[in-house]
């Protein structure tokens, strides 16, 4: 698979979310091997339908698009899906496709993008190909792509989505601290058992 940057006709938003994607994401990482489900509010920004190129035998062997989504979602299901099972890619920096300015995010468009996240979110995290050691971050996943969405409304001062969003942030925050005190626990007493066994 083929992955280019991208530009507007002004340059500047869409240079400053690819910098910021390639140095978080994209460059110095193994392909798709360094795109998690936790990078989603990145991903959400950075990837368009239109600089991608994916080999058919993998659409194939893995399955396509997800028609019940919408076409940017359903991208971002695609990539998320073929990065559990080990699929490659290669980055291009330099941008090759110029694309229409993005519109500006409105609470319809935010809400949207909620839904399909959390949905997107579900959908990676009950593959079977999804590594174990991932399986504990599920929560921080959510929490990081709800905090990304709260910023999002409150740069538009629609305070009551706002809060809405900060209840689903606060709801995955405390399963994320649970799931992390569960694992500290299970340490603690593995460790133990093996200094009783000495």
């Amino acid at each position: 698979m083929v992955l280019s940057a991208w530009q507007t006709p002004s340059g500047d938003r869409g240079d400053a979310i690819n910098i910021a994607a390639f140095n978080s994401v994209l460059q110095g990482r193994e392909g798709l091997h360094g795109v998690h489900a936790w990078m989603l509010p990145t991903l959400w920004q950075f990837i368009l339908t239109s600089p991608i190129l994916l080999r058919r035998s993998w659409l194939q062997r893995y399955g396509g698009f997800n028609p019940q989504l919408s076409q940017k979602a359903a991208t971002l299901d695609l990539l998320l899906n073929l990065s559990s099972r080990g699929a490659a890619a290669v980055c291009l920096e330099q941008p090759t496709v110029c694309c229409r300015e993005p519109q500006p995010y409105t609470p319809e468009t935010i809400v949207q993008m909620a839904q399909k996240s959390e949905q997107l979110l579900q959908n990676y995290f009950s593959r079977p190909t999804v590594k174990p050691w991932m399986r504990p971050l599920e929560s921080q996943a959510y929490t990081q792509t709800f905090l990304w969405l709260v910023r999002l409304m409150s740069d538009i001062g629609n305070e009551q989505q706002k809060a809405k969003f900060l209840d689903r942030y606060h709801s995955y925050l405390k399963r994320s601290l649970s799931i992390d005190t569960n694992d500290l626990d299970s340490i603690s007493k593995s460790r133990l058992g093996s200094a009783n066994l000495k």
